[in-house]
Parts: structure tokens; sequence; C-alpha cells
């Protein structure tokens, strides 16, 4: 899976960290729609994974390249 979103560094955040806020859509509103990117494709969900939490933001690995 990939996504695409403009990066910034800022302090606060390690550089070797990716923060995203993500809410599966639970605030999307119609004037908000295609307003930006969302993690939710990179999340293990489906079949052999089973929780009751969000924690699977806190540990999915990702590559971060330039885009182009």
């Amino acid at each position: 899976a990939r996504v695409k979103a403009r990066v910034q560094l800022i302090e606060g955040i390690r550089p070797d960290t990716v923060a995203m806020s993500n809410h599966y859509g639970a605030w999307v509103h119609p004037w908000n729609e295609d307003g930006g990117p969302t993690p939710n494709t990179l999340f293990p969900t489906g079949k052999g994974y089973v929780t009751n939490t969000m924690d699977q933001s806190f540990h999915v690995k990702v590559k971060v390249e330039r885009a182009g």
C-alpha cells in the first residue's frame, strides 16, 4: 500500500518517526471529501488480526521516499 503526503520535520517528533492523523473516516463531512491522505490502507486488518483497540497506529513500519 502507498500513501502520498507532504512531509514536515518538526520539533517533538523524532526524525526517524512518522506521525499521521487517523480516524478511519469517523469525522469526514461532505465538505471534506478528498480532504487529504489517510493511513487506513497501511494498517493491518482482516482475517488473523484481532484487536479491539487502535493499537496498530503504534506499530506500522513504513518506508519514506521522495515522490516523483
